[in-house]
């Protein structure tokens, strides 16, 4: 590999990471409303 190319892998990375962050931060920020949706309404039965 080139330097060139290895930076792109590095780059390529490195954004690969950050989406996957940003997805599994989305995932637990969506369940955790639903857990409080949930307890919610199992309270008001």
């Amino acid at each position: 590999l080139t330097k060139e190319e290895n930076d792109k892998f590095i780059e390529d990375d490195l954004n690969n990471s950050s989406n996957l962050k940003i997805m599994t931060n989305w995932y637990k920020k969506v369940t955790s409303q639903d857990t409080i949706h949930l307890a919610n309404n199992l309270v008001i039965k």
